[in-house]
Formats: C-alpha cells, structure tokens, sequence
C-alpha cells in the first residue's frame, strides 16, 4: 500500500476554551492517533467548510478501497459478462463506494 495510517479515520471536534470561538479539529486513525490536527477561529460559514474537509479527509482510506476495489473489479476480463458470482462482488463494491461517499459529504447516496 502506500504506507498511510490505515482506515477508518475520525474526526473530532471541539473548542478549547467554552469561551472562546478557537476550535480544535483533528482526524484520529483506528487506535485513537492524531494523524491532522489544526485549530482556527470559525465563523459560521468557516464552520461549514472545515467540517466539509474533515469528512472528506476521514473518508480518505475508504474512499481509496472503493476505488481499488473498482479497479481490480474491473481488470477482470469477465466483468461484461456478469455472473451470480460477479454480479455479487459488483455489489459489495457498490457498497463500498456509497458508504464512502456517505462518510466524505455527510449524506446519504
């Protein structure tokens, strides 16, 4: 693979002070490591944004499964001629990629 930290990534969010609108954002990896950290003043549609990039970063490992998952689906010569058998992996590759696209934007696919 590409030596990252493998999936799934989480992200959490929190201010520092109740006080203070500084919010810390970071993206954990499986065993609860810090793989991004950064913090900033949010205004209401700042919040947004940075929400909308956590997601897309924790979906990142999904997000590259479901796409290796494609390709390798696809590299079968036999992949026009679905069987039961295909036809069932193409399924479990289509999960993959919706619930990879429903981790990244938030919303169901």
């Amino acid at each position: 693979m590409n030596g990252h930290t493998p999936g799934p990534w989480l992200h959490y969010a929190a201010r520092l002070r109740p006080q203070y609108p500084l919010r810390i954002n970071e993206i954990h990896g499986p065993n609860g490591e810090t793989i991004v950290r950064w913090s900033g003043f949010d205004g209401v549609g700042k919040k947004r944004a940075v929400t909308a990039n956590a997601r897309l970063i924790a979906a990142a490992p999904e997000l590259l499964d479901a796409l290796t998952a494609t390709r390798e689906w696809m590299r079968d010569d036999k992949w026009r001629n679905s069987t039961i058998e295909k036809h069932a992996s193409w399924e479990a590759v289509m999960r993959g990629i919706a619930a990879a696209i429903t981790k990244a934007t938030g919303e169901q696919s």
